[in-house]
C-alpha cells in the first residue's frame, strides 16, 4: 500500500517557461468525515487566460466546514506564491503547504486574514486507484484517488478549533488539460462510516 502510493504521487503542474500550460489544471482534494462535522480542503493549480492573452497559473485554496452551519474559504493567490518541490512531492501556496509522505499526506493550512488555519495529518489505509488519460471534451483528464485514509490534527476557523483523532477522510488527486465549457460531465461521490472502525469505504465517479 505505502509503496503503491509513493510511487504514484507528484505533482504534475506545468511550472517550466518551456511547458505549454494552456488549458492545464491540477488540484489535491481532502474530505474529512468527522462527527458531526464535515471537512473540505482543497490545493488547485488552474491555468487561465491574463489580460495580455497569455496563460498564468492561477492557485487557489478552499477551506469549507460544515457542523450546525458552512464556514470557509476560497483563497486566492499570485503565481509567484506557488512553489512545487524538485522531488514534486511538496506543494506550497502562500502560507499553505501539502507533503506527500510515503504513508499519506501532511496538510498545513495558513490562512490567517481569513482566521483559518490547522494541520492534519493523513494516513492511508486502502490502495491508491489510478485513471490515466481518460478522453473528457476535447482534452484529456487522469486522477489518483485514495478511497480511506485517516486523519489527525486540527483546524481552526472562525475561532471554532476542531479536533481530529483518526477520523475516516477521502482523497482525490486530478490532472490534465481540457476546458470548462466542453461537452463534458461527471458524477463524483464519496461515501465513508462514522466510526473508523467500520471497514468499508465508497467511491463513486460517472463520465
Amino acid at each position: 500500500m505505502t509503496a503503491s502510493l509513493a510511487a504514484s504521487e507528484f505533482m504534475r503542474t506545468p511550472m517550466l517557461g518551456t511547458a505549454e500550460p494552456e488549458g492545464f489544471k491540477e488540484w489535491h482534494h481532502f474530505v474529512v468525515h468527522a462527527r458531526g462535522l464535515r471537512l473540505l480542503i482543497n490545493f488547485s493549480l488552474n491555468s487561465e487566460t491574463a489580460p495580455d492573452g497569455r496563460f498564468r497559473l492561477a492557485p487557489r485554496v478552499i477551506v469549507i466546514v460544515h457542523d450546525s452551519e458552512w464556514r470557509g474559504e476560497v483563497a486566492r493567490f499570485d503565481a509567484s506564491a506557488v512553489d512545487i518541490s524538485a522531488c514534486l512531492g511538496d506543494l506550497t501556496i502562500g502560507g499553505n503547504r501539502m507533503q506527500v509522505l510515503p504513508d499519506g499526506y501532511l496538510v498545513t493550512v495558513g490562512l490567517p486574514a481569513q482566521g483559518i488555519q490547522g494541520e492534519l495529518q493523513f494516513v492511508s489505509v486502502s490502495r491508491p486507484f489510478v485513471v490515466n488519460n481518460q478522453p473528457i471534451g476535447s482534452g484529456r483528464m487522469n486522477w489518483l484517488f485514495v478511497p480511506r485514509l485517516h486523519a489527525t490534527g486540527w483546524l481552526n476557523i472562525g475561532g471554532h478549533e476542531h479536533r481530529f483523532d483518526n477520523d475516516v477522510s477521502y482523497h482525490d488527486h486530478n490532472w490534465g488539460r481540457f476546458w470548462w465549457g466542453d461537452d463534458f460531465g461527471w458524477e463524483w461521490g464519496t461515501v465513508l462510516p462514522h466510526d473508523s472502525g467500520d471497514p468499508w469505504s465508497l467511491v463513486y465517479l460517472r463520465m
